[in-house]
């Protein structure tokens, strides 16, 4: 949890919905952690994870700890600067030798060293865990995002670092709950870099899509991410239908992408106009009635708006 850290250097820090808040005040900002029960057993916590949001323009930072076998050692490692969007880093320390014996202090420098252009920016803090190789995430994910570009959906994700990783499903779903798999793209299997990935969906649904990613570890272990939305810029297609009910009344039921005023026109199948109703209609599905009486036989029903004509054939017996 963040409570408990000492703050260093930063102004006005305060913890909201446990949220830790820190407003760069001058160089040198950081926060530390004396170990109040015993000493942190390395050989049991392997990684430091941090999950944060860097609104300063630093991209260095540093984590730093105190022991039997360490004085002030640190391993430093880079931060997106100016995010607006939180994301989760992962500092690997069991494969540095001066990661052992009895940790009693740990200390983040985030960003570190604050240069006077950051001063007055904040950096959020949403959680610190220290973890054992076995229960941390094969890829730590920074971002996932989707973005309409001329009738196709942008799919672009980033991650700090990848252990084991076989490669991503992309998922896509029309209404948020039911996913399909569009693609899948190759993981780097190992990386302690920033690795960039991109996925063009070329036939998005109209509307909102919902998109998610599998991580798919080689053993087969899957991790989702969380599931975003974007709105495609493409216009859902228009329902139309004609039908007769019991009282021997027309009806139609049309949907439309916005509301406007249309012109419903009944011509039969010969061409000639039986009837003609303007009608404002709703965006999305509106139930109309035409006051018109007809004969058994085939006829074509139109629908003018200012977004599109549509047509429909209906037989009525």
């Amino acid at each position: 949890q963040t409570e408990g850290w000492s703050i260093v250097n930063y102004t006005d820090a305060h913890i909201t919905d446990g949220i830790l808040t820190l407003n760069a005040a001058q160089t040198y900002c950081h926060i530390k952690y004396d170990v109040p029960a015993g000493n942190i057993d390395p050989s049991i916590s392997k990684k430091a994870v941090i999950k944060l949001k860097n609104k300063t323009s630093d991209t260095k930072a540093r984590f730093y700890w105190w022991g039997t076998n360490a004085t002030a050692a640190y391993i430093e490692f880079t931060i997106s600067a100016n995010d607006d969007v939180y994301k989760e880093y992962t500092i690997d320390l069991g494969n540095d030798s001066r990661w052992s014996g009895n940790i009693s202090i740990i200390r983040f420098d985030v960003p570190s060293p604050v240069y006077p252009v950051s001063i007055g920016h904040t950096v959020n803090i949403d959680y610190i865990r220290l973890t054992e190789n076995s229960t941390s995430l094969p890829v730590s994910l920074m971002s996932f995002t989707a973005t309409n570009h001329y009738n196709a959906v942008i799919l672009n994700w980033s991650t700090a670092s990848e252990s084991n990783n076989s490669h991503f499903d992309v998922l896509r779903s029309e209404d948020g709950r039911i996913f399909q798999r569009l693609s899948s793209v190759p993981g780097k299997n190992k990386s302690n870099v920033i690795t960039e990935y991109s996925f063009r969906d070329e036939n998005p649904f109209p509307g909102t899509g919902y998109y998610q990613l599998n991580q798919v570890d080689l053993d087969g272990t899957v991790s989702s991410s969380e599931v975003i939305t974007v709105n495609t810029g493409i216009e859902k297609p228009s329902s139309f239908s004609v039908f007769r009910n019991a009282a021997g009344t027309l009806k139609v039921s049309v949907s439309v992408p916005a509301s406007g005023t249309g012109q419903l026109i009944i011509r039969d199948i010969a061409g000639r106009k039986c009837a003609e109703q303007e009608h404002y209609l709703l965006k999305g599905d509106n139930l109309l009635e035409m006051p018109v009486k007809l004969h058994s036989g085939v006829y074509i029903a139109t629908m003018v708006n200012q977004k599109e004509q549509q047509s429909v054939k209906f037989i009525l017996e």
